[in-house]
């Protein structure tokens, strides 16, 4: 190489310093926070409404059936006939979901463990009855206020060169079977021929 003297020791010391110091590794770290929140308000009403004359005395009208709901607590409803079952026997309400049979809180675990989910209706909050009215009514709310939440912390980190590019992956693995070896049944039947005699009572 030739050059200048000063030049000569410029390029020497930049050589002699990148042999003592080498490459540096830098460690990076990068942290992700993700919160979300989910408020569920929900009001519902269940009708029961006795027999009750429309006008004709010959025509009376009722308050519903079963329905595919499930059936009524006789404890939620402010009065209950001494036979045990309320005013009104069916609820009009009673092919909607209420509570949480609209929304199982374990789902999921359900699924993968075979539990069995919540199947109870919500609570009921308030009641009212009309026993001397016409028609007989009962009413009971429910309320529903549920708040759910998650909150996600990551801090994944990487290692490299110092100047070079790094890249931070987030990777959830799932592992599952592509294919499977059917399980061998036997076609191999033995014969018995062996017989055993068989003698009269005395």
């Amino acid at each position: 190489m030739r050059n200048t003297e000063e030049n000569l020791e410029l390029v020497d010391a930049l050589v002699e310093q990148a042999n003592v110091s080498g490459p540096k590794q830098v460690e990076i770290e990068a942290k992700f926070v993700e919160i979300s929140q989910n408020n569920l308000k929900e009001l519902g009403f269940d009708w029961l409404l006795g027999q009750f004359n429309i006008g004709n005395e010959r025509v009376f009208g009722g308050g519903g059936t079963s329905g595919t709901g499930p059936v009524i607590d006789p404890a939620n409803f402010p009065f209950v006939p001494p036979g045990g079952q309320p005013v009104g026997s069916f609820p009009v309400t009673g092919g909607n979901r209420s509570g949480q049979l609209a929304i199982t809180a374990n789902a999921l675990d359900a699924l993968l463990f075979g539990i069995p989910g919540a199947s109870s209706l919500a609570p009921g909050i308030f009641g009212l009855s009309g026993v001397f009215t016409d028609p007989q009514f009962q009413v009971v709310v429910r309320a529903l206020n549920q708040k759910k939440g998650v909150d996600l912390l990551s801090a994944p980190r990487v290692t490299t060169k110092s100047g070079q590019r790094a890249v931070i992956e987030i990777v959830r693995e799932f592992r599952y079977p592509t294919q499977f070896d059917p399980p061998k049944i036997p076609d191999r039947f033995i014969a018995d021929d062996s017989t055993n005699p068989v003698t009269g009572a005395s």
